[in-house]
């Protein structure tokens, strides 16, 4: 077996640099690990973008190149840190500016290029592949970006009279001078145009630099721990170049973002002070302001932020008393400001892509800061946006014109329909015609020069077309100056492209964002206009275009009816679920009276009333106004208006957890020819029964009414199935699995069917815990602890007590029982025992997320006192346990498509979790927590030597390579050039077409290869017939966050046995969507010995098998669910 390639490289840095290791407090905590991308490297370093190249500025070899790839290098993360080692100089260097990097990539959702040679080179490209790094570039007390040489460092001996007086200072080993230059050349690399390209270009390096002080590291505890995570006191947090400003004579480092020392040496904080800005004239000075700004709107979200855990850990007055701080508090204060910091430092990058390409003003960085967030966070409840107004204003950093500071008129307005571009919608269009997102290359020089094509190209229309843009004229002369593709996450965890334009013209310019798919501009951002023409703010105003509701929020119970006839409980039974917003590709709002829209469609007949209720209109402005109607038992209209919401969520969650559409499962005619269904039917009151199903054969799901045994000669009262949260939730799972695994209601094996259940029965329970009121009153009547009785781990609680039961319908608290797995039968008796696994996992998740918090709030002891819990400590409580619901639901999820396509057991399941789970890239114990539960439940999968999670991962195809991955190679990779739009597709239908289209010749491919006699998947027989059963695709990031496109091909065989049963086998391919290289086989081969089993299993008398394919005919959920 052949180890995989590491996602990352891991390199030893100074955690700041080597002035600490010079301090006895400090010493050991100055050392951290950078965690890179994994790239391969050419001694230097060299790799893709960087060039580390050892000599001085006359171009002479000083030292030989470091070989990061040696093994003893990397068996101990790099050299050890070490200020007198000039390959460690190397190693730092490399390491600092490549971290830099990854941060730019993430926010801007692109390659980072850098400015082109000023000559082509041998190739006649202008493109600069790597930028050049000189670690000890002259004896100077200066670091520099030359736009042609490359980064200079340099080395200089303190002054006389500082504490570092005759010291060799290396400013390559300053964490904050190479990431402060190298987001110089960065910015050169974007083209980003400064009014003040002085200031701006210092500032926006000194933010970069001051907000990677704040990764998480020994030294971050330490300084939050030593100033008890006050931002406001004094620490080398805000000090931008320590060391180098301590050997120039400037004890507070070069740059300091929290205050100064005065001549006295007395510590004088920085505050606002609204003139600033106005007073401030040379250039470090006012760069200074703008850091100043930025990083008081940092501290102000990241004090509001651990508020609560200063009032939890002093009882609820907020005041640390003197001494050291609980080291559990520490830590959780320092997640909190490296989690802050992150965030405000893409706040940042991100807003170049608003900026507009010439002029830029400090109020320009402000608009682009405010509207980038919005387009991310439109919701912003944390009010980001209002702690970076409030900063700015406090230094008098306006844009000039506005008089309101609200985050909706500091916002760039959105384009309006008269603002439309013809020309560049065409473009766009075409681009998206021509090529895809997935066919574009790696390589960034062939990348860069397919963007200075389109730059090219574009320009060329704007002339032909003499189109106006803004200011610019397209009769006279312009240029494109940017054309980039950036991507960001998109609704229903696709992959969202945006194209950022900027074009100049003398001096004027304009920036352009404007959507990939569809050509539409988004933004247009001009500048250079003259103040002769700004608009008032009334003109301005008239101007803004409302955004249209991404989300459509519906009222709901948040369990069922039952819940609000108890004191207790009755005010918290109410919920508002956030929903999709409904529209087309044009935008129109698609939703019918029924509710109807493009996944879902509700008829609300009687049959055993033969009474049709009239249709709720969601758009009705008096139920939009109320966020729906209210909710009532005796309204069929909320009937409709809830099972409508309630599916919608669902399928939100599961298309945010696999990267692609929800499709139901097509219809088969007799032919064999499937048909695409557009639309899940939901009938409320379909049937007069205790019941509820998903039917397979009608694609609908169909709910009961019944009447309640009385209690105590009191009144008979109505249960409406419609009306449970759970049962709900749960037959839209079964709907939705359907469409996934079509043969999964196919008993072939006790598992299959009470696998079903069970997947129902788990997203059912988890959705308690998006529901916050009742997630607080639960966590509050627990005390935290969620082992105990309470009904965030129960279902179906008023159906469960109105036919008969105690309690709910199923709880998944209890104790574990290994033998039951072995014992248990019945669908239901046997899912609960898989689903019991998960939420104990679920439980062991919870509880290690939690205990720092209970130690933190009873002063290290973790024993809670009697009584009330305190508020705060109750919804952080809260928190973490929708943290860890959320992320075992989207585990779960996304396991599905690791499964076999058939007769799947729990053992295959916990296979498919961890390998899902390694998969998307988390490095946490989650996946222990997992297997142990299993293991305590009895579900042990069979053919593993070892219960480790490596030891359940399915096998990779490179850790034995076979035929079996390269037989499906050609097919696939030739698919992406098929997608025709940059995003996979956001139409359904589209998507249902293009997979049956690859299935059929990728079926007519493999034949031929069978033929041909070349036939080489060892987990089909190619003896029988097969079908291409399945085809999905799956978008999401990979481990470096990237993204990342797979598909998912499902081969089964079916083969008909005397007296009716079939007998089912096959396998899963996960093959990469880019190269069509397999990943994953996860087989089920019809073997002898699975034969066997199936046979036994389906002609077991009185068995499941029979019991639920006799009647009625294709429907294996209406009996399984009866009664």
């Amino acid at each position: 077996m052949t180890a995989p390639e590491p996602a990352f490289r891991e390199l030893r840095v100074f955690a700041v640099d080597p002035g600490m290791t010079a301090r006895f407090a400090t010493a050991v905590l100055n050392e951290r690990i950078a965690r890179i991308r994994w790239e391969p490297l050419e001694p230097g370093p060299v790799g893709e973008y960087l060039e580390i190249r050892d000599e001085d500025k006359d171009r002479r070899r000083l030292f030989p190149p470091i070989d990061l790839d040696r093994p003893e290098l990397l068996a101990q993360y790099g050299l050890s840190p070490s200020d007198g080692n000039p390959w460690f100089r190397q190693q730092m260097v490399y390491a600092v500016a490549m971290t830099t990097i990854s941060r730019f990539e993430q926010g801007l959702g692109r390659p980072a290029q850098w400015a082109p040679l000023p000559e082509p080179d041998v190739s006649g490209s202008t493109h600069r592949r790597r930028l050049v790094l000189f670690p000890h570039y002259q004896e100077m007390a200066n670091a520099h970006y030359d736009p042609e040489a490359g980064l200079c460092f340099g080395y200089f001996a303190g002054m006389a009279e500082t504490p570092l007086a005759g010291t060799v200072v290396f400013t390559c080993l300053s964490q904050d001078v190479v990431a402060h230059e190298l987001t110089h050349a960065l910015l050169k690399g974007m083209n980003v145009g400064f009014q003040d390209a002085g200031p701006v270009h210092e500032a926006f390096a000194d933010m970069v630099a001051l907000f990677q002080h704040f990764d998480d590291s020994e030294v971050l505890r330490e300084q939050i721990r030593a100033i008890g995570g006050d931002l406001e006191r004094r620490s080398q947090l805000g000090a931008v170049g320590m060391q180098m400003g301590e050997a120039l004579g400037l004890p507070d480092g070069l740059r300091n973002a929290l205050g100064s020392s005065g001549p006295d040496g007395v510590w004088r904080p920085r505050r606002p002070d609204p003139h600033a800005y106005q007073n401030a004239k040379e250039d470090h000075e006012r760069g200074d302001i703008l850091v100043a700004a930025v990083f008081d709107a940092f501290r102000a979200i990241y004090t509001a932020r651990v508020a609560d855990l200063r009032r939890i850990a002093t009882g609820g007055t907020g005041v640390l008393p003197a001494g050291e701080a609980h080291p559990d508090l520490v830590h959780r204060m320092s997640v909190a400001a490296a989690a802050t910091a992150g965030e405000v430092q893409q706040m940042c990058i991100r807003a170049l892509d608003y900026l507009p390409p010439v002029g830029v003003t400090f109020g320009d960085f402000l608009q682009a800061m405010v509207t980038a967030d919005r387009d991310v966070d439109p919701e912003d409840a944390e009010h980001r946006r209002v702690a970076v107004l409030e900063a700015f204003r406090g230094y008098g950093m306006l844009p000039s014109g506005v008089l309101t500071v609200s985050a909706d008129t500091m916002a760039w307005p959105g384009a309006s329909s008269a603002d439309q571009i013809q020309t560049i919608t065409d473009f766009v269009r075409d681009l998206a015609r021509r090529t895809t997102y997935w066919t574009l290359p790696t390589d960034r020089a062939r990348l860069w020069e397919l963007r200075e094509g389109w730059k090219r190209d574009l320009a060329a229309a704007l002339r032909s077309a003499k189109a106006r843009v803004g200011p610019v004229n397209g009769a006279e002369a312009l240029e494109v100056s940017s054309c980039d593709l950036r991507r960001r996450a998109g609704s229903a965890g696709s992959l969202s492209l945006e194209w950022v334009i900027k074009i100049v013209q003398d001096g004027r310019g304009v920036t352009l964002l404007v959507d990939a798919d569809s050509g539409r501009l988004n933004y247009l951002i001009t500048t250079g206009s003259g103040p002769g023409e700004r608009l008032s703010l009334l003109e301005r105003s008239s101007q803004l275009v409302q955004p249209v509701p991404a989300r459509r929020l519906l009222r709901a119970y948040a369990v069922d009816p039952d819940l609000g006839i108890e004191l207790a409980s009755a005010g918290i039974n109410e919920v508002t679920l956030a929903v999709p917003w409904e529209r087309g590709p044009g935008g129109a709002d698609i939703l019918q009276p029924g509710p109807a829209g493009e996944y879902l469609e509700v008829i609300d007949h009687d049959p055993a009333s033969g009474a049709y209720y009239a249709p709720v209109d969601l758009n009705r402005p008096a139920i939009v106004a109320q966020h729906g109607l209210t909710p009532s038992e005796s309204n069929p209209q909320f009937h409709q208006q809830m099972t409508y919401a309630v599916a919608m969520r669902i399928i939100r969650d599961f298309e945010s957890a696999l990267g692609r559409l929800v499709l139901w499962s097509p219809r088969r005619r007799s032919s064999g020819r499937e048909e695409y269904v557009r639309r899940l039917r939901i009938h409320p009151h379909a049937l007069r029964e205790a019941n509820a199903y998903y039917s397979p054969a009608r694609k609908a799901l169909l709910f009961g009414y019944f009447t309640a045994p009385s209690v105590e000669d009191g009144p008979q009262l109505t249960v409406f199935t419609c009306l449970s949260h759970d049962i709900v939730a749960h037959e839209v799972t079964h709907a939705i699995l359907d469409g996934i695994h079509r043969r999964f209601d196919e008993p072939t094996n006790p598992d299959v069917l009470a696998f079903h259940e069970a997947f129902a029965d788990l997203v059912a329970l988890f959705e308690h815990f998006s529901v916050p009121d009742v997630l607080v009153q639960q966590i509050a009547e627990t005390r935290g602890d969620l082992t105990a009785q309470n009904r965030l781990g129960e279902l179906a609680r008023q159906f469960g007590r109105a036919t008969g039961r105690r309690g709910a319908l199923r709880t998944a608290i209890g104790k574990a029982d290994p033998t039951a797995y072995r014992r248990v039968s019945e669908p239901h008796e046997r899912g609960a025992i898989l689903v019991a696994a998960v939420f104990d996992a679920f439980l062991t998740i919870y509880r290690a997320r939690v205990a720092d918090l209970l130690r933190i709030a009873t002063q290290g002891t973790g024993v809670l006192p009697k009584g009330r819990l305190h508020p705060d400590l109750v919804r952080r409580l809260a928190d973490e346990a929708a943290a860890a619901a959320g992320r075992v639901l989207r585990m779960c999820i996304r396991a599905l498509d690791y499964c076999p396509p058939v007769d799947i057991t729990f053992g295959d399941y916990l296979r498919a979790l961890i390998t899902a789970d390694v998969e998307h890239g988390a490095e946490t114990h989650d996946r222990v927590a997992f297997v142990e539960a299993f293991r305590r439940h009895g579900i042990v999968p069979e053919d593993v030597r070892t219960l480790s999670p490596d030891g359940l991962l399915w096998r990779p195809t490179a850790a034995a390579p076979d035929e079996n991955d390269a037989v499906v190679l050609e097919p696939v990779r030739k698919w992406a050039v098929d997608i025709p739009s940059w995003h996979l597709t956001r139409d359904r239908r589209e998507l249902f077409d293009l997979t049956r289209g690859h299935r059929r010749g990728l079926h007519r491919y493999l034949s031929g290869v069978a033929k041909a006699g070349g036939w080489a998947l060892r987990d089909i027989d190619p003896a029988l017939p097969f079908e291409v059963h399945s085809l999905r695709p799956s978008t999401g990031s990979d481990v470096a966050g990237r993204p990342d496109l797979h598909w998912i091909i499902e081969l089964i065989q079916a083969v008909p046995q005397p007296g009716g049963a079939t007998l089912l086998g096959g396998c899963t391919l996960i093959v990469d969507g880019r190269t069509g290289r397999v990943r994953y086989t996860i087989h089920k081969r019809l073997d002898p010995d699975r034969r066997e089993r199936q046979l036994a299993y389906l002609s077991e008398p009185g068995g499941l098998a029979a019991t639920y394919f006799t009647e009625p005919a294709g429907e294996p959920f209406a009996l399984l669910h009866r009664g």
